[in-house]
């Protein structure tokens, strides 16, 4: 399964071209200027399924009593990835020239293990990634993927904080406004497709986010089920 949303259209939309030659990438400023002003209905969303097929050798024994044959066991993994540019006022923060120096972008993908062999997939605690997969985890059964987190000065958890002053307090709310307004609907947009794809039952419901492992996803898992409600 793979939907795409306008993804193709609204990122050539965002490249100049010079007759005769292949489209160029426009300014910075100009990227952020038609970001704004595209309509959220029109911003790239995409939806898909990867099957992942690897070799896991990892229980072999040295002694040739072992079940695991010499090549390793097959294993195929089925996961549904959600990605979006998203808009509020995540967007609107992105493109305020007062925080351009922050470079940052109001997108982020979520993905979900759907299944390993064709059976149930192994418990997941959720990681966020910036780039590189980061030590914190969520808790959730899903993983947040996104190039923009701002990350603490040690890079091994999100910022974030109430207490905050100056830059501190602005990076700390552009955490807040991707994690509501981006990762959020994107969760549920996962929780939706994978209802279709796997059914009810209870490799459905572990994909809901009931448990957590920082404060900072509190508010992923209500505004995810204030979504699921309308």
């Amino acid at each position: 399964m793979i939907e795409a949303d306008h993804s193709c259209n609204f990122l050539l939309t965002f490249q100049g071209s010079r007759s005769g030659d292949e489209p160029q990438p426009i300014r910075k400023e100009g990227f952020y200027g038609k970001l704004l002003k595209t309509p959220e209905s029109q911003l790239p969303k995409t939806k898909h399924v990867v099957i992942i097929n690897f070799v896991d050798r990892t229980n072999q024994a040295e002694d040739e009593t072992d079940d695991v044959p010499a090549e390793g066991i097959l294993t195929i993994e089925e996961r549904l990835i959600c990605s979006t540019l998203g808009a509020g006022q995540c967007r609107a923060m992105a493109c305020n020239l007062e925080h351009r120096n922050l470079k940052i972008l109001p997108w982020a993908n979520v993905a979900a293990y759907l299944t390993r062999n064709g059976n149930s997939p192994p418990n997941a605690k959720g990681s966020a990634l910036c780039l590189l997969p980061l030590p914190a985890e969520s808790g959730f059964a899903v993983h947040h993927s996104n190039r923009y987190f701002e990350l603490s000065a040690n890079r091994r958890d999100i910022w974030h904080g109430s207490d905050m002053t100056g830059e501190g307090q602005v990076r700390s709310e552009w955490n807040r406004l991707l994690l509501w307004d981006v990762i959020s609907p994107l969760y549920a947009q996962v929780l939706l497709a994978a209802r279709g794809l796997i059914g009810p039952g209870e490799d459905f419901n572990r994909l809901w986010p009931a448990r957590i492992l920082s404060d900072i996803w509190k508010l992923v898992r209500s505004r995810v089920y204030q979504l699921s409600e309308n």
